[in-house]
């Protein structure tokens, strides 16, 4: 993209949906993701109503888009990878096996049978 290329709210939009569609994303799952009540305030952004801080911040955050991009349409839609991405993957990663050991320990407590999470 060139560097004069300005995108509009709706051509955002656009370019959000299509990433959610490459990625199965629902309207639902990225409200949910997003922590907004509803889809309807994910709707209003794939069809062109513009962004807030806090909305870009909170899709830059959960999707990894460039918060600059959304707000002023200039750059690209996916920030480039830098170490605060490194090293948020590494903290997710971290974080999900704590959740798969509480899980575990929960099913021994409960008496269920362990769901199994490795071939």
């Amino acid at each position: 993209m060139e560097q004069n290329d300005v995108k509009t709210p709706r051509e955002i939009g656009r370019m959000i949906a299509a990433y959610f569609k490459e990625h199965h994303i629902s309207q639902e799952d990225a409200a949910e993701r997003l922590g907004f009540a509803s889809k309807q305030v994910v709707a209003n952004q794939l069809y062109g109503k513009r962004f807030g801080r806090a909305t870009a911040a909170k899709y830059a955050t959960v999707f990894g888009f460039d918060e600059m991009f959304l707000l002023t349409g200039k750059g690209e839609l996916v920030a480039a990878p830098s170490a605060d991405n490194k090293r948020l993957k590494e903290e997710n990663e971290k974080l999900l096996a704590i959740i798969a050991s509480q899980q575990e320990t929960i099913n021994k407590l409960s008496g269920q049978p362990q769901c199994a999470l490795a071939p």
